[in-house]
């Protein structure tokens, strides 16, 4: 028995084997118990622990790092690694500052204070964003002491527009602003106007008058350079939010040229920063452009194009309500931005409802406007301003620091500025 001890482990063994050795038979129920507990014991120590497994999800700009056995993104994150941000669109998220604009498009002070007591005249359909125009030039023409008149137009009566330039130029203008209108269309008025060098400055146009032929006459913001511009941005900012293969509709109206001539510039423009986008344009009627027609419009075109993951707008002011809408239709996937932002466009982006959408600088424009015409009045050339470069800023939910009912007015210190270089008190 001693030997038998001291040659068996009988740490490793079961009862019922060293009952054997030993010529004792177990009962077979202790048997049995005995061989589950050794399999238990087992069991217990051969069982590994599950690891787990960390997932990186993306969302826009934001990074998020998951763990757990069977790791997944919370709802509204990806995966999928978002493109890397372009240089210029990290720029355009950033609210521009009139001091850094006024270096870029060397806009100084006068060399002396400005005259006071002229006549300055704006011209324009009397609709959309000439009404915001028309707000900024009262409170400049104020601020710098000038009396300020609008005259408006029938988009519908091409021929009643170069009577209200006459009309302001035989009632003493001293300088004429106006968007909207071909320079073929007053080409007599410009003639005199130049005559009695009368300063006069067009918005968002391409026309052909030059300083070569007029150097009272300048563009502020040639729509064939800087739509290309904002049109990149755009379609950058789209590829961040779905991606670089996505079908992208430019919502717009053939009915009216220099909108068509704009959706235009954005298609090809939206492909160049989106990538392997595809993008189509959308004439509405011109009837339903910015009416409540427009999402019928709209929605009757995606269930056409189903691929259609992103509609952008042009101008803002044909937006109305467009997410409930399309949620309703069943599109609740589809993504919503575009250009020349209203306040309610910018409530829609705090709401969530809207991707992204592109502030414009209109107040900047008339201000612009009245420094420029007390520059030309100050015997300074005015046509190399058509060169100036739109100011362009891109707005998502996060971006949103000002009161959305009301257009922003920016870039950052711009009235501020203008009042110190024209030597009028703030």
């Amino acid at each position: 028995m001693n030997s038998l001890k001291r040659t068996l482990n009988i740490g490793t063994l079961s009862l019922a084997t060293i009952a054997l050795c030993l010529g004792v038979a177990p009962a077979m129920g202790a048997t049995a118990a005995t061989t589950n507990s050794a399999k238990h014991h087992v069991a217990l120590h051969t069982k590994t622990a599950v690891k787990k497994k960390t997932i990186i999800c993306y969302k826009g700009t934001a990074v998020r790092h998951v763990k757990a056995v069977k790791p997944h993104c919370p709802a509204g994150w990806t995966t999928k690694k978002p493109a890397s941000v372009p240089a210029d669109l990290k720029a355009a998220l950033v609210e521009p500052t009139m001091a850094t604009v006024a270096k870029q498009e060397h806009i100084t002070a006068l060399p002396s204070p400005a005259p006071t007591g002229k006549n300055l005249y704006y011209i324009y359909a009397g609709l959309g964003s000439g009404q915001i125009i028309q707000a900024a030039f009262t409170a400049a023409a104020a601020a710098i002491g000038w009396n300020f008149h609008v005259l408006t137009y029938s988009s519908a009566n091409p021929a009643s527009i170069q009577p209200l330039f006459l009309q302001a130029i035989n009632a003493g203008a001293n300088g004429i602003a106006y968007d909207g209108i071909d320079v073929t269309q007053i080409s007599t008025a410009l003639a005199l106007a130049k005559t009695d060098n009368i300063p006069i400055i067009t918005h968002f146009s391409a026309d052909a008058e030059t300083a070569a032929n007029n150097a009272l006459f300048t563009q502020h913001f040639n729509n064939q350079i800087d739509t290309p511009a904002i049109g990149k941005i755009a379609g950058e900012e789209i590829e961040q939010v779905v991606g670089n293969n996505s079908h992208v509709v430019v919502v717009g109206t053939n009915g009216i040229t220099t909108v068509d001539v704009i959706d235009q510039l954005y298609q090809s423009s939206i492909k160049t920063g989106c990538g392997q986008c595809s993008v189509d344009i959308l004439n509405l009627p011109v009837a339903d452009f910015g009416s409540a027609n427009d999402n019928a419009d709209i929605i009757s075109y995606l269930r056409l194009n189903p691929k259609t993951n992103f509609v952008f707008f042009s101008y803002g002011l044909s937006e109305s309500n467009l997410r409930s809408a399309l949620n309703n239709a069943g599109f609740s996937k589809v993504r919503i931005g575009g250009n020349s932002a209203n306040p309610s466009n910018n409530a829609e982006l705090v709401y969530g409802a809207d991707s992204f959408w592109i502030q414009e600088p209109y107040w900047y424009v008339a201000w612009l406007d009245v420094n420029s015409f007390a520059e030309s009045m100050e015997g300074g050339n005015i046509a190399a301003q058509s060169t100036f470069a739109y100011p362009v800023w891109l707005t998502t939910k996060g971006h949103i620091k000002f009161n959305v009912t009301t257009t922003p007015i920016w870039p950052l210190g711009m009235e501020k500025t203008f009042l110190t270089d024209w030597h009028v008190a703030s």
